[in-house]
């Protein structure tokens, strides 16, 4: 079954986020692997907008961020307070997240809309 490109390019960018702050060796062969089905779109006629992939990879990185900053306060015990809106903001970030995901599903006709309950 073929991934569908919203997900290709969302693991595009958590990838190279993983490559960024993790190390290169260990994703480079799947984030490869996502870009060479990137291109099979592409050969398909499907058009990418490279504004798709830079707006997910700056809301996941955000979103990484802020998960940094939620294990952090929690362990400190910086209280609910803090974490509560740090993790009310990551929710945001999410719905961001998912908008993006469906303009592409929309525009591509490939994959299907996700919906929040949230």
């Amino acid at each position: 079954m073929e991934t569908p490109l919203p997900d290709v390019i969302d693991r595009i960018s958590v990838l190279r986020l993983k490559m960024e702050r993790i190390g290169k060796k260990e994703f480079e062969d799947e984030f490869n692997s996502y870009q060479n089905a990137l291109k099979e779109f592409e050969q398909n006629g499907i058009q990418i907008n490279q504004e798709w992939i830079e707006k997910l990879y700056e809301i996941n990185k955000k979103s990484w961020d802020l998960a940094a900053l939620l294990q952090a306060a929690e362990k400190n015990k910086n209280g609910l307070e803090k974490m509560g809106k740090i993790h009310i903001h990551r929710l945001f970030l999410n719905r961001k997240r998912v908008a993006i995901k469906n303009e592409i599903a929309d525009t591509t006709g490939s994959g299907s809309r996700d919906i929040q309950m949230n």
